[in-house]
Parts: C-alpha cells; structure tokens; sequence
C-alpha cells in the first residue's frame, strides 16, 4: 500500500448524511454487521481489501465531543457513520486522497457503528481505520515561510493546525495581504501574485490563532510591441513571466511557439491578477492569446512550455493586431479515423490580424459534423468544408474519413512509434465465427488495449500480463460483427511493438511467474502473478490453497497473508484442473535492528514490506530514513501498535526520513512498504539532532471559567522548535498544586485537574534541558463579551459564541458570554454581543 499509516491533520465538521449508504443486515463480501469488532479510541485496525469487502466497527465514546473515523493506506476507500439505530450519521469517500473521512459529534455512552468499504471492486490489499477525539487546534502555520511564485499565477499556502499528530478542529479562516499591489487573495484564499513586489500573508482564524509568511514575485522581463523574445532551458519545462505596457488602447495578441516535436504549451494575459486574454489558437507547437488592453496600463503575460525533449527554444512575441483582410486553412486536406476528430489550422490574414469568431460548415454530415469546436468523423467517404468567418471571410478544404485497417485471426502487426511517446493503433475485426478472442502484445514498453463496438462504445479494456509490459484482452464476440482494437504503446520514436489478434483456445499450462519462492512479513498481502499458456490461451478463474493456513493465511482464493513464521506451500488449481505451486517463507512478525545499523532489503522481498523492532538504550530523539531508488514508506508504532509518525517522500528521491523521540528500554516497530517494483532499499535508524526550544499551549496563556472548570480536566500540548526535533519530557512542575495539580502525562502533553480559582504556573523540563511555561488564569479573569480572555471584546468573541451555541466549542471563559444577566448563556446574549461590536451598547 502506497501509505502504510498517515496521521490526518485537520478536521472540518461535515454534514452529508444524505449521500449514506443504508445499512444492509449483512455485507455481501467480508463480515457481518451483528459481528462488529468494537475499536478503541486513538487505536488503529488493518483491515484487508479485497472485492469491496465490508467491515464494522463498534465505538462508544466515554467523553461527548467531536469525534473522527478515517482509513489510511493506497486503497480507494469509503466510510459510514451510522447511530445504534443504524440512522447514517456521516459518509465520505475521497477527503485525503483515495481515504476516507468520517466526522460526527458524538455522545458518551452512546454506541455508534462504524463501516468501511473498498470503492474498487478490483481492489486488494489492506488499509487502517482509526477513531479519535477532533481536540482545538492550538496553533495555525502556513506550510512555508516564504514562498516565491510567478505573476499572473495562483497558489495555495497551504495552512495547517496544529499539533499535526492530533485530530484537531480545522477552523474557518481568512487570509489578507499587506501588499495588494503585489499580492491578492480571493474568496476560497487561493493567493494571485498580480504585481511585482513582496507582501507579508497573514492568516487569522475564527479563534483568533494567527501566523503570518512572506510572499514574493519571481523577477519578470519587460516586453515591447514587435519585440521577439528567445526563450531557451536544458530542461523539460520552462516557465517566464513578461510585463507588457502598451503605448495605446488596442487589440493586442501575444504568439508563443515552438520548433519541431510535441510540446504543452500555456500563455495568459493578466490584469489586476485577472485573466484578460482568450486563447486564438492553439497546436502542439503554438499558442496564440488575443485581449483588449488599455494603453499606459501595466499587464503581465506569464507562460509555460513543457517539452517531451532534452532542451527547449521558444519564441514569444507580443503585437498589436489589425483588422482582418482574409482567413486561410493550413492544409488543404485533413484525415482522420471514424470517431476521431480534426482540428484545422485556421488563420487570419494578415499575420498580425485579430481573430474574429467563425464556424464551419461541412457539405456532407454522414461522412463528418462540426460540433463544439471540433470536426468529427462519423463515416467513410469525403467532403468539403468551409470555414466561414464574422466578416464573412471564407476558405473551403476537404476532410476525408476513413475506416480502420482490417484485422484478421492469427494476423501480427507491427507498430513503429513514428511519432515518438505513446503511439497508437487501431483496427477493424469483424470475426468470422463466434467465440473468445484474445488481443495481445508483445513489447519491452509499457502497452495497453481497447476493445469497441461497432457503434464505438466501450466492450473491455485490457490487463497487464506478468512482465507488467504487454496487454491481454480476452472478450466473447459474435460472428459477421463489427468491432474496432485500438492500442498504445508508450515508447520513444524508432521503436516497435507488435499486436496479436488470435481465437482463444484452452489453456494447457499455468504458471506463477515470481519463481519458485516468496517472502513476506506477518501482515503483508500478496497475490500470486498467474500467467496462462499458449499466448492465446483463455485466461481461467483459479483458487489457490495454502498448505499452512497458520503460516499463510488464503483469502477469496486469490491472494492472502502472511502469518506467523514459517514456510507453506500455495497450491493454484485453475477450473481446468491445471495446477502449479509456489512456496511462501513468513519471515515473521519482525526482524531485530539496531541503532546505527544498515539493514538491507533486496528485490528477493517480492512483497517489499517489513517490520524491524528497535529498542533504545538511551531516551532521546532518533532518526529514521531510508536509501535506494525504490519508492518507500514508513510508519513508526510502539510496542501495542499504535501508530506514533509516518512519511512517505520527505528524505531524498523517493526514501522517507522522520525523527521522533524513543524511550530507553521500550519497545518500538519501523513498519515499511514500497510503491511499484522492490529494486532494494536500505533503512538506517540513528540518534537525532536536540531540539532548542519547547512551547506549552502553543505560546499562549490558558484562562478557564471556574464555573466550567473546578473540578474538571485540561489537555496542555507539547510542542518543539524546530518543528522537526522531538525530545523526551523529564518532569512537570505546578507552582501552586492547590489551583492545579497533574492528572497524567503523555508523550505530547499533559492532563492536569483543576481544583480551584486562582493563578499559577506550569512547567515542563526535558531531557535536554529545555524547560516551557505556561500560566493557567482559573476565574473570572475577563471583560463581559472576552471571551478568548486578551482583554478585548471583537469578531473573534463572537465566533466563539457562535460555536459555543453550535455545540462545537466550549473551551473559553463562559461567565464572560453571560450579558443578559438570566444565569443561562443563549442566543440572547448572542444579541447582545452583537450590540456591543457595533456601537450600540
């Protein structure tokens, strides 16, 4: 699986009961819904996927508040909330990625049922589910702290809350600029870079957590009417922004091309960060955009050229056009496929003339049709079209349709890619006689198949064979039938693939193509590559049986998992009665590893996960990373299996690499897995850099309501700095413990019990000597409508009525939101509030 385990970070309270699922009595593939597996907070379940096998879940929460159920893994996966009477509460398919995300307020004692699903039926492998407790951000963070973009361009900064290990509360926010001249932000706080410049992006949210990252404008290049602008790269892509001002009001047109090849090519122009241009005309190696400018304005033309070459040269020019004297069609002639479409290139004459709007008309509609943009060929034969302007300007050509070539059974074509990446072919095959046909290739590059009918509607669509390479297409077709075969092979231009077209016959052997052995961890999923002979044989359902089910467990009779350590053998019967085996070697559930030690994998691993135990001599921050050219991913648990970090891409290329803090003598796992093909890898876990800092409740002061709070309990968050150090907490210190005095302690935080009102200070020390403080305010401490206690009475009091009435806030002074004087705080004091932010109290 693609992420092994992934924390999410953020939580937006989402209402989508409408789009639920009903709850059925029991699943068609997987478990029932009577034996649903209860599931702990803050504990995570690996569930195996397989043909949208359904599992359920059992939670009940012992504290009411905002609660969340997600999956994380490669899998495309869906989830359910549903109350005991089987009501759906949430659902979700795609939050984060092919992940779910399932958010609910949630009640103590009350029981709810959790479901979760594959959206692919095809689907396999496993996936994780987790429930936890949605906790108050306590601090807001752009992903960077300085970002440069190009003019005319728009980006996200992507803003974060913290803690990011947790499940907080994603809140409403805003982002303004300092520098509008510069920069803009529009209603979604997407940032347009508009001017040159810089400005600071200031993020506020609807609780009043601020943080704040400076934006900048890549340099730009002036450019003047006439002017040829040569733009060279020894690279793939190129991007450049140029300023334009023209000396009068004007159509003005900006030409960007490109010589030879295929090339994707973007141009714009901005104003005021708004698009003024509309695209003319387009091709693989030209794009023309044309806008009305005002003279003596400032406007600016960014664009874009990727190439499928080693290198780039380009020319962009900017001009001001003149009326049209004429239109003209490139060729004279154009060709295509029956379904495929045409686009002629169409000027106006002269060279520098304003386009105008035309349409085309075509002489004979059974051979072709013009219809949104476009000239499709629906038929054989030939026609004549004219393409007819505003002005009434007109250039007639001919457009010819042809059918595909013929294929027949037992024919092999060869197919050259003239043209360089991915080249395609299609052919006509009208069977002789009914039966299974089989399409195949042969290739040493990536192919892939289509089969259609005769009206070109989609019949099948091909599967990789073992070498993952070629194609296989295999469909039951009607004699005297017309169907149509398109293939494509990705290649780069002078190589060949070939693509076969035979009648099925039965299959006289079966083979696994992984060889004779494979070796897996506890946990890993794997799925023998079956491989059906002749080339033309018609591929079977099998059922594979495991000699162990102990050592290695067979699910749905396709694939399974390794269980305890041990050797087994997995016997495949096609229906045919065609046999093979192959022996699997469970590894077990973990491997020793040491700290500072290089611990090798090579492509042997078919299934490319692992599971290392780690257990420090020393208490500290460690380090986790790996190397190699093989995609690789990690999560990091403690000896229970919950998960403590993960990453994915954050070392070099495609290794992951994570700090995080151990405890000395204390059990911990380094779960890995790849993406695509095991190539070896190494991993390497060795002592982290100290952090220099360590922060209590993000920085800010805690002011709790004793009405609310006598007697109850605060979460107080660690948090360090840099944001990449971890340290490991030695002792915390309350200075007046009749105030307040510490309940538990946890790696990333503390509960502390409130006792009384009063003021006093909290203290954390750890083992490098970092200490942070923090005070707790237990009282009356504010001003009537303070409710964030900063001594002022604004927008952000009022968000946090608001919630509080909502049912999804309660964390702040509410004596202070009390302003009617009836005891009770509600929608009236909400009234009044709104009086005073606006003058009238």
């Amino acid at each position: 699986m693609k992420k092994l385990i992934s924390f999410a970070l953020c939580a937006v309270l989402l209402v989508s009961s409408l789009l639920c699922a009903p709850v059925v009595s029991a699943a068609q593939n997987g478990q029932d819904i009577d034996s649903r597996i209860p599931i702990a907070l803050d504990s995570s379940v690996t569930v195996p996927a397989y043909s949208q096998e359904e599992m359920w879940f059992s939670f009940t929460p012992s504290q009411s508040g905002a609660y969340v159920f997600y999956a994380e893994g490669q899998c495309d996966t869906v989830g359910y909330i549903y109350d005991s009477h089987q009501n759906c509460l949430d659902y979700n398919d795609d939050h984060a990625g092919l992940n779910f995300r399932t958010e609910h307020y949630m009640l103590a004692g009350e029981e709810y049922i959790l479901r979760s699903h594959t959206y692919d039926h095809l689907m396999s492998g496993v996936y994780r589910v987790t429930v936890a407790k949605i906790e108050t951000a306590t601090a807001v963070s752009f992903e960077v702290d300085c970002f440069q973009g190009q003019i005319g361009l728009s980006y996200d900064l992507n803003v974060q809350f913290h803690p990011l290990d947790k499940a907080v509360y994603e809140e409403e926010y805003t982002i303004t600029s300092s520098n509008e001249d510069a920069v803009i932000v529009d209603a979604n706080n997407m940032v347009y870079i508009v001017g040159s410049g810089s400005s600071v992006m200031t993020v506020t949210t609807e609780l009043g957590l601020t943080a704040s990252c400076t934006v900048e404008a890549e340099p730009v290049q002036g450019i003047s009417a006439g002017e040829i602008k040569e733009i060279s790269a020894d690279h793939f892509i190129q991007s450049i922004t140029y300023e334009f001002i023209p000396e009068e009001d004007g159509i003005y047109a900006f030409d960007l091309s490109c010589a030879g090849g295929w090339h994707s090519l973007e141009a714009a122009i901005i104003y005021g960060g708004a698009e003024m241009s509309e695209t003319v005309f387009y091709s693989d190696n030209r794009i023309k955009v044309q806008a009305e400018l005002e003279g003596g304005e400032k406007y600016y033309i960014p664009c874009y050229i990727e190439s499928t070459g080693h290198s780039i040269s380009a020319r962009g020019k900017v001009y001001k056009c003149v009326s049209a004297a004429g239109i003209d069609v490139a060729e004279s002639v154009y060709t295509g496929y029956v379904g495929d479409s045409v686009y002629p290139d169409i000027f106006f004459l002269p060279e520098n003339a304003a386009y105008e709007g035309y349409t085309v008309l075509i002489e004979n509609e059974s051979v072709a049709v013009y219809e949104f943009g476009e000239i499709v060929i629906v038929g054989e034969g030939t026609t004549s079209a004219t393409v007819r302007s505003e002005s009434g300007f007109e250039k007639s050509f001919t457009v010819i349709g042809k059918d595909y070539p013929e294929i027949f059974a037992g024919e092999v074509e060869t197919v050259a890619a003239e043209d360089g990446y991915n080249y395609f072919a299609g052919y006509k095959f009208i069977p002789k006689e009914n039966g299974i046909y089989v399409f195949y290739s042969d290739s040493q590059d990536y192919c892939y198949a289509e089969l259609y009918d005769s009206d070109l509607n989609l019949l099948e669509t091909s599967q990789m064979k073992g070498d993952e390479t070629n194609f296989h297409l295999q469909y039951e077709l009607s004699a005297g039938e017309t169907y149509y075969y398109m293939a494509r092979g990705e290649m780069i231009q002078g190589e060949t693939y070939q693509v076969k077209l035979e009648k099925g016959v039965p299959a006289t052997k079966v083979s696994i193509l992984e060889g004779s052995e494979v070796i897996g961890f506890s946990g890993d999923y794997y799925a023998p590559t079956v491989e059906f002979s002749p080339e033309n044989a018609i591929i079977e359902d099998y059922n594979i049986v495991s000699s162990k089910n102990n050592v290695f467990l067979v699910e749905n009779g396709v694939g399974g998992y390794f269980a305890k350590k041990g050797s087994a053998r997995l016997t495949l019967t096609s229906d045919s009665g065609l046999s093979t085996y192959i022996d699997v070697v469970s590894i077990g559930d973990y491997i020793s590893g040491e700290i500072g030690e290089e611990i090798v994998f090579g492509p042997e691993l078919v299934t490319g996960s692992a599971c290392i135990e780690f257990i420090p001599q020393e208490s500290g921050s460690y380090i986790f990373y790996s190397s190699g050219s093989t995609d690789v991913y990690a999560a990091i648990t403690d000896f229970g299996y919950n998960v403590l970090c993960e990453d994915d891409d954050s070392g070099e290329e495609l290794n992951f690499s994570m700090k995080y803090t151990l405890n000395a003598g204390e059990i911990y796992y380094l779960f890995t897995d790849i993406y695509g093909k095991n190539e070896g890898y190494s991993l390497m876990v060795d002592r982290a850099n100290k952090p220099e800092g360590v922060v209590l409740n993000g920085g800010r002061d805690i002011v709790l309501s004793a009405d609310q709070y006598v007697g109850d309990y605060y979460f107080i968050e660690i948090s360090y700095r840099p944001e990449d150090t971890v340290d490991t907490v030695i002792s915390w210190e309350i200075e007046d413990e009749t105030v307040a005095e510490l309940f538990d302690f946890y790696r990333d935080g503390a509960i502390i019990c409130i006792n009384k009102e009063g003021v006093t200070s909290i203290t954390v020390t750890t083992e490098s000597g970092l200490t942070g403080t923090v005070m707790l305010k237990v009282g009356d401490f504010g001003i009537p409508g303070d409710l964030d206690g900063d001594g002022n009475v604004n927008a952000k009091d009022m968000n946090i009525l608001k919630r509080y009435l909502s049912g999804t806030y309660n964390d702040f002074n509410v004596s202070n939101a009390e302003l009617t004087g009836e005891g009770v705080v509600d929608a009236r004091d909400a009234n009044v509030l709104t009086r005073i932010l606006t003058g009238l109290l």
